[in-house]
């Protein structure tokens, strides 16, 4: 639209308005180029900035599964552990299966099991919710 405006300008024989109208297409036109230039940059920083978050985000996805994963390992050994721990008290409260004999130990277990006035299905449960 200024082009048409300086051609007219030209046309009417004022040339100091079509010089002005030129150098204000072209002051339009460089001012256009650097606002491209200034907004490709903004996009491509951008890009980089997502893309370093999305990096981010893959390293914290997989530090939170490595982390859960050795919880969950931990948490199995520690249940061996603890598991052997009351192994070895039963055998030492009630002595070996082999020095008393089996059938003797299991009458033992169940009968101390009986005179706690627990049923089975409460043991288990109190056992889920302290092992949960």
């Amino acid at each position: 639209m200024i082009q048409s405006a300086s051609r007219l300008a030209q046309t009417l024989g004022d040339h100091s308005r079509a010089a002005e109208l030129e150098n204000l297409h072209l002051e339009i036109g460089s001012r256009i180029r650097d606002m491209e230039l200034n907004k490709n940059f903004l996009e491509n920083r951008l890009d980089e900035q997502l893309q370093a978050i999305s990096e981010q985000r893959a390293e914290l996805d997989r530090r939170e599964r490595e982390a859960i994963a050795t919880t969950l390992q931990e948490d199995k050994e520690n249940k061996l552990l603890i598991g052997s721990f009351l192994e070895d008290a039963v055998n030492t409260i009630f002595g070996r299966p082999d020095e008393i004999g089996a059938v003797d130990s299991t009458r033992m277990v169940n009968s101390a099991h009986e005179s706690d006035g627990n049923d089975e299905g409460e043991h288990e449960h109190s056992v889920a919710q302290g092992l949960a």
